[in-house]
């Protein structure tokens, strides 16, 4: 179907503990195991053509005075010498450098991830583009349609403000942007009906997108 999917080896946590870095105890990986699971994963997968690898996975890579960056590299590397002709990127969080601050030239990084908010991402799609080497950027993840945790409240995150993000996106000058919707990715874990929001507003506002900046590209 001309899909491919994004995989993660690990999430953060394996590699950088929890969300603030103070819990470390789902900690697993260090540089030596790291490269081990890393070559491994590139003899399974090498001939798969239809696999991203994202490095990271919402974590800050250096947090409270601990830098992870030699056991991300460690993981990328061997999966870039045993799979040269894949993709890889790196998934930080909101609020923290991105992909482009921590490891935009290390030769495995082909592009850059953003995860921000609207009123920050600008500005990292700005830097990613003086950056160099010359690589690509794209909004990883951004706000999904219809959040309601915590304070939020779902109509706060509706096809409105996914497609103002999205648009801002792509004309800030980023390869892509990715959506998703709060119901759609619990696959129904939250008891809803994740079917029914598949044709979500916000979702065919991005087809609508797809084929617009399709045909400035034809242009």
């Amino acid at each position: 179907l001309g899909m491919y999917a994004i995989v993660l080896p690990t999430w953060g946590s394996g590699i950088a503990g929890s969300y603030d870095g103070k819990n470390r105890q789902d900690i697993v990986f260090n540089a030596e195991n790291a490269a081990a699971y890393g070559a491994w994963l590139a003899q399974r997968y090498a001939g798969e053509p239809h696999v991203i690898w994202m490095m990271g996975g919402d974590r800050a890579v250096v947090i409270e005075g601990n830098d992870y960056r030699p056991v991300v590299r460690a993981m990328a590397e061997a999966l870039q010498r045993g799979a040269p002709a894949a993709l890889i990127s790196y998934h930080s969080r909101k609020g923290a450098p991105q992909s482009g601050a921590w490891f935009h030239e290390d030769a495995w990084l082909a592009f850059n991830s953003i995860q921000e908010w609207p009123d920050q991402q600008l500005r990292w799609v700005a830097e990613d583009w003086n950056r160099r080497p010359a690589k690509p950027t794209w909004l990883f993840e951004g706000r999904y349609e219809g959040y309601w945790r915590g304070n939020y409240k779902a109509e706060q995150w509706g096809e409105w403000q996914v497609r103002q993000q999205a648009y801002q996106t792509v004309f800030a000058g980023a390869f892509g942007h990715t959506y998703g919707h709060e119901r759609v990715f619990g696959f129904g874990f939250d008891r809803a009906d994740w079917k029914s929001h598949l044709d979500a507003p916000g979702a065919r506002s991005m087809t609508q997108l797809a084929r617009f900046m399709a045909r400035l590209s034809a242009e």
